[in-house]
């Protein structure tokens, strides 16, 4: 039940080749990151199916365009409405959110989406960035340039935080890249403990400068994300302190029904030896013409519950006597 919480090993190669890929450097859960186009398109036909089975009355189908973005939560089990409230827009059409990707990365990878969108500025400004391998404690970042006037140049520096190191290609830690022409080379940093979140920052300081700042999740040896097994962990222990609770809950109620059947079973006792103490004498009158004789009194130390008239057998109308029970106690 709790298997769609998981986070999954982030040290494989990435594949794809633009700025989506800077996401999985904080990514969560095993989903492959997407690109803007696929998640705009899915999320239109999601929001345009699940509008429909509003006005309708209907469940939605577990249509392609749902599984692609319940994909996005690490779950299979992922409602209609909690797909619907992420992406669709909240007015009587349920359009798709003009920020749906956004959300898309935001879901899988919180507070990467600033980095992707840092990202598309360098790219505007001829620099061209994508994240090549990844490992709990590495990570290759193929830059490229790509200028629009032939004899621009780009200059290039990187920093992290206190735990990364990173070089280009076979230069010394820390060193600038200078681009006098089109080309590539390859970012490599590392970091001392990968538990620690860090981070990487790239600048461009020549022509129009700009910066692109990625997060660098933290991950255990497996290459987890910790911040996903920290939240699976976190409701591991919730769901074993409610389970804990409903236990004692059902041990109380338990006891409390067991002290009601041994109460019941005493005043049932108590009754059955009082009833049983009890011993009904039926007293009746001679036969005679109406009216007939009145039923006898009840002996000393003995009630009367009651009368009753009886007809003698074979009798004409009428012909008869009066009975009376009386009750002692033995």
């Amino acid at each position: 039940m709790l298997g769609w919480l998981m986070a999954v090993p982030l040290a494989s190669a990435i594949a794809q080749s633009d700025c989506s890929t800077v996401i999985a450097l904080s990514k969560l859960s095993q989903t492959t990151v997407e690109d803007r186009k696929s998640v705009e398109a899915a999320s239109a036909a999601f929001c345009d199916e699940y509008s429909k089975s509003v006005q309708s009355g209907k469940a939605m189908s577990a249509s392609a365009s749902y599984k692609f973005l319940a994909a996005s939560y690490g779950s299979s089990s992922v409602s209609a409405e909690q797909v619907a409230s992420r992406y669709c827009s909240m007015s009587a059409s349920f359009s798709r959110r003009e920020d749906a990707y956004r959300q898309y990365v935001e879901t899988i990878a919180p507070d990467a989406y600033k980095a992707y969108e840092s990202c598309l500025a360098m790219q505007n400004n001829s620099v061209n960035m994508a994240v090549s391998a990844l490992t709990p404690k590495t990570f290759q970042m193929v830059v490229g340039f790509a200028p629009k006037d032939e004899n621009a140049k780009a200059t290039l520096g990187v920093s992290g935080s206190p735990g990364v190191s990173c070089k280009w290609g076979g230069a010394g830690i820390g060193m600038g890249k200078v681009f006098t022409a089109a080309g590539t080379d390859t970012l490599m940093c590392v970091r001392d403990d990968s538990r620690t979140a860090e981070f990487v920052t790239v600048v461009k300081t020549s022509g129009v400068g700009s910066t692109m700042t990625v997060p660098w999740g933290a991950m255990d040896e497996s290459g987890y994300a910790l911040d996903a097994l920290g939240k699976l962990q976190a409701q591991v222990q919730e769901l074993q302190a409610e389970l804990a609770q409903q236990r004692q809950q059902a041990s109380t109620l338990a006891a409390s029904l067991a002290a009601v059947k041994a109460e019941g079973s005493q005043a049932t006792a108590a009754v059955n030896a009082r009833f049983g103490k009890i011993a009904p004498t039926v007293l009746c009158s001679g036969d005679g013409w109406f009216p007939r004789p009145a039923a006898p009194t009840c002996p000393s130390g003995s009630a009367s519950s009651g009368e009753f008239t009886h007809s003698a057998p074979g009798g004409k109308a009428g012909f008869g006597g009066n009975c009376r029970v009386c009750i002692s106690t033995n």
